[in-house]
């Protein structure tokens, strides 16, 4: 439609929902983690941005420590998590008459592991892999600090998910407004495949243009990007191996409370110290932070 046309001739001045794909476009999208099946829907990669890697699995995968990697430098504290890339694709989100793409949504599709894991425990132990999911929040954002501040509040929006072989969650990770952070809103699936394995989708909306959230907001809404998350979130289909399933076995014996917790408040990232210089930041510069 020219309403959404990719071609930009002026600048956004008001409040939009940008267009894109939505799940009606989306092809399944199919492979094995060491046996496992999995399945979803995405739709195909079309983006703006020629530097966005388009990456479908295709066949079977292992998911040992062997096969993995190390996450780029500054992404994750000291090495501690190490992770397989299985899929990326990006989508682009038009503005209304020539005002070009205002929104990016992009995927990632890995299995995730802590670079040493504790054998005697197992992720499909809901309390450890609670924990776990702590400890992957803290390696990817906790250094992230302003002036004392914390530019990520995470987890947020924490819900279980149903329906699923194992106990898996959606949850959100917010950049902080107050610190002015201008990231993307991510929002992330998490799922254990294995005792030592996490499958996790993660989804960056990205509003582009200047400011931090509440500007961003201001101008373009995030529901369309949203709306395709969480139908690709709702259309993942697992079958566990064999292997997997005795783990998960051997991981719940025993245990009266197999779910969940069905709130995760947001983890503390910040030090006293810290808290005390974000606190004389405000003083000397307001309540809204960094300019």
């Amino acid at each position: 439609m020219i309403k959404y046309s990719p071609i930009k001739f002026r600048e956004l001045n008001e409040y939009c929902t940008p267009q894109g794909p939505d799940i009606n476009s989306a092809k399944p999208v199919e492979f094995s983690l060491a046996g496992s099946k999995i399945r979803f829907l995405a739709p195909k990669h079309k983006t703006q941005y020629s530097s966005a890697e388009n990456v479908t699995p295709v066949g079977h995968y292992s998911i040992d420590n062997d096969s993995s990697r190390r996450f780029s430098h500054g992404v994750v504290d000291q090495d501690s998590w190490r992770f397989i890339p299985l899929c990326n694709r990006s989508w682009s989100f038009y503005g209304p008459w020539f005002v070009g793409a205002i929104a990016e949504l992009n995927m990632s599709v890995s299995v995730i592991m802590p670079s040493e894991h504790d054998e005697s425990t197992s992720f499909f132990n809901p309390r450890v892999f609670e924990f776990s999911i702590s400890k992957y929040l803290e390696a990817r954002y906790k250094s992230d600090i302003s002036f004392g501040g914390a530019e990520w509040i995470a987890p947020v929006n924490w819900q279980p998910s149903q329906g699923l072989p194992a106990t898996g969650v959606t949850f959100d990770v917010v950049p902080n407004a107050e610190t002015d952070n201008s990231g993307k809103y991510m929002k992330y699936f998490l799922m254990p495949v294995g005792d030592s394995q996490i499958l996790e989708f993660s989804f960056g909306l990205d509003q582009i243009m200047p400011g931090n959230l509440n500007d961003k907001d201001e101008m373009i809404d995030r529901s369309s990007m949203d709306a395709l998350v969480k139908n690709i979130i709702a259309s993942i289909n697992i079958d566990l191996s064999k292997e997997a399933i005795l783990q998960q076995d051997l991981a719940l014996e025993g245990m009266q409370n197999k779910d969940l917790v069905s709130e995760f408040p947001p983890i503390k990232f910040t030090t006293d110290e810290q808290d005390a210089e974000w606190n004389e930041y405000l003083k000397l510069h307001g309540s809204k932070a960094l300019a």
